[in-house]
């Protein structure tokens, strides 16, 4: 849908145009008997379900006593500790395993927006443009570890919130331990798998037409200065430092940089 607006009185002139969309769709038929089928280790098709759903464990907390993780289903009982994240044990058979995974959103947007604004005043002109995405699920995968898993070209400092028994038992990442991969994103789970819904000023414009009068002194047709900015803000609840616009299978590209432009535009 797409609704737009115009009006001009005493020469200002204000136009505005949005617009929304939205997207529901459900896998009707497989041929496969209802079975879910895994694409990768986060995504499934089923029937009933989206196109790209992700799929992964419920994540209950992080585990913060030895007491908790021996009453608690866990992956590995070996390996489990407190500052682990807590899976839930969905078809309560006592163990954490593949059965256990579920439906956690899609990476296809339910809804997609935008808004356009541009107005101008006596040789002032101002246009802004807006986008957006809402109901929409973002993984952040492997590069949220970066140098902790080894991989220097990907530094992170989400870990610095990490868990510890005595000096940051209320982190909100689990214990800063690269081995034990069952508390990071390579196992896609509801503490990875997040909201990425989104509002993002893409462009906004600012300019000024010099009078006529002024430039046609000059031999001058028009000339307009302008200041011009690209991905200014972005607001999402998507962990700071990954693009929510990012594909699905790429968050550690490089994200889209804020862009200031000054210029003349000049025409003889």
């Amino acid at each position: 849908m797409q609704i737009s607006y115009r009006m001009s009185a005493n020469k200002f002139n204000l136009s505005a145009t949005g617009n929304i969309s939205y997207n529901d769709n459900k896998i009707v038929d497989l041929k496969n008997n209802g079975v879910r089928s895994w694409e990768n280790d986060y995504s499934f098709r089923q029937e009933g379900y989206p196109v790209n759903s992700f799929g992964g464990y419920q994540v209950l907390g992080i585990f913060q006593t030895e007491e908790e993780v021996a009453n608690s289903a866990v992956v590995n009982r070996t390996q489990a500790a407190p500052g682990d994240l807590k899976y839930k044990d969905v078809n309560d058979d006592g163990k954490i395993d593949g059965e256990d995974r579920v439906y956690l959103g899609s990476w296809t947007p339910k809804t997609t927006f935008g808004l356009n604004l541009a107005a101008d005043w006596k040789g002032f002109d101002a246009s802004l443009f807006f986008s957006g995405a809402l109901n929409v699920k973002g993984y952040l995968r492997t590069e949220t570890i970066g140098e902790l898993g080894g991989n220097t070209s990907k530094p992170t400092t989400l870990f610095r919130d990490s868990w510890h028994a005595t000096e940051n038992p209320d982190g909100q990442f689990p214990r800063a331990l690269s081995t034990w991969m069952y508390n990071y994103s390579g196992t896609p789970s509801s503490f990875w798998i997040i909201n990425s819904s989104y509002l993002r000023l893409k462009n906004i414009q600012l300019g000024y037409t010099l009078p006529k009068k002024w430039t046609q002194f000059v031999g001058i047709a028009r000339a307009r200065a302008y200041y011009s900015g690209q991905n200014l803000f972005t607001f999402s609840a998507f962990n700071g430092g990954f693009d929510p616009e990012a594909p699905v299978a790429a968050r550690a590209y490089y994200p889209q940089v804020k862009i200031h432009t000054l210029g003349l535009s000049v025409t003889f």
